[in-house]
């Protein structure tokens, strides 16, 4: 996700600031106010837990004795932070007419990432990240670690930081490309944010993919005909291929810690849960970064809107009134020549700020982009046209026409959700074949349920199939005389368990 934005007077012409970075990974000064959050310190791959323990609870005790005190200096951040704002904002405003011009503005942009302000800073927010993916070991490393007591000092500019806390942290920040909104735009934040957010961002799960991992090192590993026997081969490397092996482990790590630091809650509290996906993660970071009069619009698989996991998100920018539209494409006709054609995907536009009754605009099952235009497929719903229709699952309503969105309101105005309806309901399982086969019918007579199977029944015919009697066969319409079926008290033979037989699995009777 890189980061455009406009600066200066009107007259100039809009320039665009590459910064390079791991967008995801990074901190603001909201989250380090209230210092590091004692999840950073849970063990990840190759961690001790006893010492992940035992830092955990000195982070927390040390948090607890400052809080209170926070509040009573204005920190030397809250300064520096305001002199490296004002540099970058002249800087930006500077002329870049001809060669010349670029050649100080790269100096003084030189000059202003090497000041003591900067650096200060930028150290400051590394470190608090470092504390998520922290080497959880015994020895010096623990004494040298992060917890909140260490790094208050330093934020506060007490004292000097331990050679190896500021090793540690150099080299965890080179490695997870620590990125820092606030610092490398600090001009775009001191007025809010950006005015537009633009981005396609990975739809790839937050695995690490073993198979990937050896496909070039070692083929035979990533092509094992099973899981089980992959992890054998990856464990006799151990010994066989030493340097391989801790490789492999690194790899593991460092997905391992980025998943630590957006499972936490802390900087992804909606969309870091369950199975995490990327394109998530960048969906509610652009909604951190546009400025209150600004858009955010992303290319997204469409699960965002629809999808369980995913849901929290898409009630959170309804609710608020920050959905401006969701246009759903098929890729039926190739729109992306690399994704394969039956993958679904959208167009997500987000608002800094919204009227409280505005209305989102939605299109789905689209395969072309002029199909955006035809007024038939387009059609508007508002956050309470969305709560009426999907009141429990809280994800968006699909529709094909405006016509089949205005029936459905309409329907569900008359009609609510059963759930919804004041019904007290208890949904539970009756009866299963197996646990309840005593219960059954097996002679003519008897008192008990006959057992209706599923594969009596078939769209528009209750009498689809029957039992022949003997065995468990079902004979269907096409052995049966279709003068039956005319006949009215004609009914389908329920399945007669026999005693020597074997549960009959899990059909619901």
């Amino acid at each position: 996700m890189d980061g455009g934005h406009r600066s200066g007077p009107p007259a100039h012409v809009p320039r665009l600031a590459l910064q390079h970075g791991n967008a995801l990974l990074g901190t603001t000064p909201e989250l380090m106010a209230k210092g590091i959050p004692d999840a950073a310190w849970d063990p990840i791959e190759g961690d001790d837990k006893k010492t992940a323990s035992a830092l955990k609870k000195r982070n927390k005790k040390a948090s607890e004795g400052q809080r209170s005190l926070d509040t009573l200096w204005t920190k030397p951040t809250d300064t520096e932070a305001q002199t490296v704002t004002r540099a970058v904002t002249e800087l930006d405003a500077a002329s870049d007419a001809n060669a010349e011009a670029l050649a100080k503005k790269e100096k003084r942009w030189g000059g202003i990432l090497g000041s003591p302000e900067y650096c200060h800073q930028k150290f400051v927010a590394d470190a608090w990240c470092s504390a998520f993916v922290w080497p959880k070991q015994p020895g010096e490393l623990t004494d040298a670690a992060l917890t909140n007591d260490l790094w208050r000092q330093l934020r506060d500019g007490q004292g000097k930081a331990p050679a190896l806390t500021m090793q540690t942290v150099g080299d965890l920040t080179n490695q997870y490309r620590f990125f820092h909104w606030h610092l490398q735009f600090p001009q775009v934040f001191a007025k809010g944010g950006f005015d537009v957010v633009l981005g396609n961002p990975p739809w790839d799960s937050l695995l690490f993919r073993e198979e990937e991992f050896f496909s070039d090192l070692r083929p035979d590993i990533a092509q094992a005909s099973t899981a089980a026997v992959r992890k054998k081969l990856i464990t006799k490397l151990e010994t066989d291929d030493p340097t391989l092996f801790v490789s492999y482990r690194s790899g593991l790590r460092e997905v391992d810690g980025i998943n630590a630091f957006v499972r936490s809650g802390v900087r992804y509290p909606i969309c870091g849960v369950g199975r995490v996906n990327l394109f998530a993660l960048f969906a509610e970071a652009a909604r951190s970064l546009v400025s209150k009069r600004g858009r955010v619009g992303q290319i997204l698989p469409s699960g965002i809107v629809s999808d369980d996991s995913t849901k929290l998100f898409f009630q959170d920018v309804v609710e608020k009134r920050k959905l401006v539209s969701f246009f759903d494409f098929e890729n039926r006709e190739g729109i992306f020549g690399a994704v394969h054609r039956s993958f679904k995907f959208g167009i997500l536009t987000l608002a800094g700020n919204r009227a409280p009754n505005a209305e989102a605009a939605f299109v789905f099952f689209a395969t072309r982009v002029n199909h955006l235009k035809d007024e038939e497929r387009r059609f508007s719903l508002s956050a309470e046209d969305i709560a009426l229709l999907n009141p429990v699952t809280k994800t968006c309503p699909i529709f094909r026409s405006r016509r089949d969105a205005s029936l459905a309101k309409a329907i569900y105005r008359k009609v609510p959700v059963l759930a919804e309806s004041g019904w007290k309901l208890t949904l539970r399982r009756l009866l299963n074949s197996a646990d309840d086969s005593a219960s059954f019918l097996d002679a003519p007579g008897d008192s008990r349920l006959p057992l209706y199977q599923s594969k009596y029944f078939h769209q528009y015919e209750h009498r689809w199939a029957t039992s022949d009697g003997g065995s468990d066969r079902s004979v269907t319409d096409a052995e049966r005389a279709p003068i039956s079926l005319r006949a009215p008290a004609t009914t389908t033979r329920p399945t007669t368990p026999r005693s020597d037989s074997a549960p009959l699995g899990s059909t619901r009777g």
